[in-house]
Parts: structure tokens; sequence; C-alpha cells
């Protein structure tokens, strides 16, 4: 027996258990059509109950709106309720048609403007990948949900969508990596007081601890859920913290106190009426009373109540799980017959169900039974069934070994290449940045060329017509002197004193000589003197000529 039997039922059925405490749920219905006054809208409400166990037909309901929105010609109800048919399909094992049904919901919605629901699909389509073991599409898918709910700025769906991613990268073991997707979302959730959320993220977060070997870590984590859910009145989230607490503690090699942890756990489950959650935690207990503590009369006694609750929700994988699980304390006790006949009838269960893992384990147990009985032929022919199958599923597990080791090659490859273009998008900008710089002082230095260039034309132009207005006021100052050389040169004056007699009024001259005033005025200026009597000489000369 696997020591992680006890929840895979759950890692495998309708709700991965670590998805489900995230608290990924179904995105509220777009449209609303009408039919005998029921809407699509609130079939797949009704629908979504059925899943969370309200009784209702839910994949009856889902076809139903499905039609509905189908004959409403309504694209997103169309879309909306193929992604609700796709959650039965997964429900119920049926991975292909669920993944058929989200690529045609894809198809769909892509030519949309409804974005949120092409994300919702998106992430939807990654869980089936991921269901499907498909780990690698899965993140491709989880990855383009996130790009796209970044781009939108939707903070829920992009903690769903690192959520999704993160759980790929627990399942190829890279825990590392997934606890930097898991914590922002934890954020996230922390940030928005979104406490189911958070209290399914800390049990996550515990989980990848628990795998890298933090066991205290781990407990730290576990714990702080447990407080959380209390706080919250989340009983599945108290319940499932527990069950953790469990996990780590049989991890530790406490079986004791693994118990206690479990019992704490199944307590608080049976407040609600959800069988399966109660049938996981009763699936553990009893392969800690039988493996650990080797008491098999109460090992018996969970693989029956496990059993019987499995069973009343419908989920026969997880009954042909436990009831494989059953045979081992039932053999212990010596009840050769009544193991016999659980693994005969789990045997045609699981190969019905067509579940390989169940198969092997069945084979294996039927082989020690046989073993147990002195039956060496049908030991020997269970043992090889069971060893031609553990060779199948190791091929499988190798597959999905280089499938890891492909998408970590893969992924440091696409990191190479991002820092790649991240270095060359650096030296583009500072290249674009020193051709800017450049260009911006080139254009100044061309701009202030310019400007000098203007300004010294212009002082040129001044130049030039300041010296034409001097050359102007230069000709007309010749001019105007030419003239006033040629009047000074026409013009003889007088200047100095004369010597004049003082009886008879003649004048000496430069050389000495006396001569007459009219002849002193005419050499010595242009001035012509005429002759003329003035009245007191008339008077006095010609007193008989009164007349003059």
């Amino acid at each position: 027996m696997r020591a992680w039997s006890v929840l895979r039922p759950l890692a495998r059925r309708r709700v991965v258990l670590s998805l489900l405490l995230a608290g990924i749920v179904l995105a509220p219905p777009l449209a609303v059509g009408e039919e005998d006054g029921e809407s699509w809208a609130a079939l797949v409400e009704r629908a979504e109950a059925a899943r969370q166990g309200s009784g209702e037909d839910g994949p009856a309901l889902a076809e139903r709106a499905h039609e509905l929105a189908v004959a409403q010609r309504s694209k997103v109800g169309e879309a909306r309720t193929l992604r609700m048919l796709s959650e039965f399909d997964v429900d119920r094992d049926r991975i292909d048609s669920a993944i058929e049904r989200l690529e045609r919901a894809l198809e769909i919605v892509e030519p949309l403007d409804e974005e949120e629901e092409r994300i919702r699909v998106l992430i939807s389509l990654g869980y089936a990948l991921q269901y499907g073991t498909r780990y690698g599409d899965a993140i491709v898918r989880y990855k383009n949900a996130l790009a796209a709910a970044e781009a939108q700025g939707n903070g829920r769906l992009i903690a769903e969508s690192q959520i999704g991613v993160a759980h790929c990268l627990m399942r190829f073991g890279v825990y590392d990596e997934a606890l930097e997707y898991m914590l922002p979302a934890h954020e996230y959730a922390e940030e928005h007081e979104d406490y189911k959320k958070r209290v399914g993220l800390l049990n996550n977060v515990g989980t990848v601890y628990l795998e890298l070997g933090s066991y205290d870590k781990a407990r730290h984590y576990y714990e702080r859920a447990v407080k959380i859910a209390e706080l919250d009145e989340d009983v599945v989230g108290q319940g499932f913290g527990f069950v953790h607490l469990g996990i780590l503690e049989r991890k530790r090699l406490n079986p004791e106190g693994a118990l206690e942890f479990y019992r704490q756990g199944l307590a608080i489950l049976e407040q609600i009426p959800r069988t399966r959650l109660r049938a996981a935690v009763e699936n553990n207990i009893g392969n800690v009373l039988g493996d650990d503590l080797k008491r098999p009369e109460e090992a018996v006694a969970s693989f029956r109540r496990a059993i019987a609750h499995y069973r009343q929700s419908g989920d026969e994988w997880g009954a042909t799980s436990s009831s494989v699980n059953l045979a081992a304390p039932l053999i212990a006790l010596g009840r050769t017959e009544e193991a016999l006949s659980v693994l005969t009838s789990t045997l045609a269960d699981a190969e019905r169900l067509e579940i390989k893992p169940l198969i092997m384990d069945a084979h294996e147990m039927l082989t020690r039974l046989h073993d147990a009985r002195g039956e060496p032929a049908k030991a020997y022919a269970s043992y090889r069934a069971f060893v031609a199958l553990r060779d199948e599923m190791h091929g499988t597990e190798t597959d999905e070994r280089v499938a890891r080791l492909e998408y970590l090659h893969e992924t440091a490859r696409r990191e190479r290449e991002i820092e790649s273009l991240k270095h060359s998008r650096e030296v583009g900008k500072l290249h674009l940045t020193v051709v800017v710089i450049l260009s911006v002082f080139l254009v100044a230095f061309v701009v202030m060329l310019t400007v000098l260039l203007l300004g010294k034309r212009r002082h040129v132009r001044q130049l030039e017509e300041r010296g034409r207005h001097i050359e102007l006021q230069n000709a007309t100052l010749n001019t105007l002197n030419t003239e006033l050389q040629g009047a000074l040169g026409a013009v003889k004056t007088l200047g100095g004193l004369l010597p004049i007699c003082s009886h008879c009024k003649k004048v000496r001259n430069d050389e000495g000589y006396w001569t007459e005033v009219e002849d002193y005025i005419k050499t010595h200026s242009e001035a012509e003197c005429s002759h003329g009597i003035c009245p007191n000489c008339i008077e006095l000369y010609y007193p008989e000529n009164e007349e003059l």
C-alpha cells in the first residue's frame, strides 16, 4: 500500500483537494434566457448546487441549461454551460470529453467581448488537462489565463491562474518555482480577506514545504490554516487543516500523533453532509491503524466506513481504492476468505473502471493473499500480472519524468531567451537613449546655429543698411560740402581792422598804399560800389536843389 493512497481518491476525483481549498469557484452567469420560467443561468446555479451535494441531478440540469442557451443563441450561455458540463465530465473521469467541451467553449468565446469568461474557460481547461495528467499542456493554459488576467487587472483570476500553475509544478516536483506562484496568490487572498482561499493556500504552501522536507515550516502553515478556518467558521478548512497535520505527523513517523489529528479532522467534517471528505479521512485512519499501529480490527472498521461513505457519494474510484486497502488488515487477521471475496470484486470493479493503479494494487494484494493461503501458482499468476502492470506504470512514470525534464529544459530555455530578450531590450533602450540624447543635442545645436546664422544675417543686413545710410549721408554731405566750398570760394570777406584816413577816408592796403574806399572794397570783396548822395550831403552841398 502506498502512503499517499489515503488522499488519492480526492486527488483524482471531482476536485483536486488543494484547488478545492484554494477556492476556485465558478463565475456568476453572464446572460439570462427563459424557458418555462427558468433561465439557463438559474439551471447552472442549480447544477452547481448539485455538485456541492444538493441531491439534484447535476449533469441533467447542466444539459438542460446548455440546450436552452443554444436555443436562445446565447453564445456566452453556450460557453458557460459547456464549462459546467466539463466539470461534471471531470467528476466522472471523462477527461477527453471535458477537454473537447472546453476547447469548443474557447472557440465560442474567443471572438466575443467577454474576456473574463474566456479567462475562466482557460482556467477550467488547464484544470481538465491537469486532471488528465497533461501537466505541461495545463501549465500553458494556466499561463495564458494568467497573462490575460494580468492584462485585465483581475486579481481574483490572477490568483486562480497562479494556483493552477503552482499545482502543476508541484506534480513536476518543481516546488521552489511552485512557491513563486503560490505565495502571490496567498497575498491576494490575505489582502482581500478571502479566508477560504487563504486557508486552502496556506495548506498548499504547507504541502510544498512538506515535500521539500521542511516539516517545521509545513506545520507552521497548516496551523495557520486551522486558526483562520476557525475564525471564519470554515468547517472544511478546519477539518482538512487537521488532516494535513496528520499527514505531517505520519511523515515524521509519529502514527499516534497522526491518528489524533485525523480523528480531530473527522470529528469536524462530520458536521457537514459531504460524505466524500469523511471517506478520505476514514481511509487515512485505516492506513495508520493497519500499517503503522498494527491494529487491524480498528483498521477494518475504518476502511468499511470509508467504503460506505464513498458509495453513498457515488465515488466508485474511492470505494474501489478503500476496498483494496481493506484486504490488508483482513489478511493480517487471518480472514483470508473474506479478503479473497473483497479483492475479487474489487479487481472486477477496477478493471471495469479501467483504473490501472488500482488493478496493480489489487494484484499485489492478491499475491500476498495467495501466498498466505499456501497457493503458490495463484500467487505467481497474480505476481506476474502485478509486475506487468508495474512495468507499464513505470513506463508511464518514466514518460512523466521525461515530460518533467522536457518541461524543465524548455522552461530553462525560455528563461534564457527571456533574459536574452531583456538584455537586448535593455541594450536597445540604452542605444535609443543615446540616440535620443544625441538627437536632442544635434537639434539644439542646429537650432542654436540657425539662430546665430539668422542673427548674424540680420546683423549683416542692419550693417549693410546702416552702411548704405551712411553712404547716402556721406554723399549728401559731400554734395553740400562741394556746394559750400563753391559758395565759400565765391565769397570774399573783409576782416580785421581797416586803416582809414580820418579826413579823406582813404584806406591803406597791405602794401602800404592809400586807396579809395571804393577801390579797396572792390579789390577785397565781390561787392561793387555805386555812387549816390545822401540827404544830408544834398542839404550841405546842394542847398539850392531842394528838389534833389
